[in-house]
C-alpha cells in the first residue's frame, strides 16, 4: 500500500528537518 511509502516519507523529512535544526543550534553555540 502507499501509506507505507508516505509514513516513510514523513519519516525521512522529519529527520531531516531534526538534523538541519540540530545542525543550526550547533552552528550558533
Amino acid at each position: 500500500m502507499a501509506h507505507e511509502r508516505v509514513f516513510g516519507r514523513v519519516v525521512q523529512v522529519s529527520m531531516y528537518a531534526l538534523f538541519s535544526h540540530g545542525l543550526r543550534h550547533c552552528h550558533v553555540w
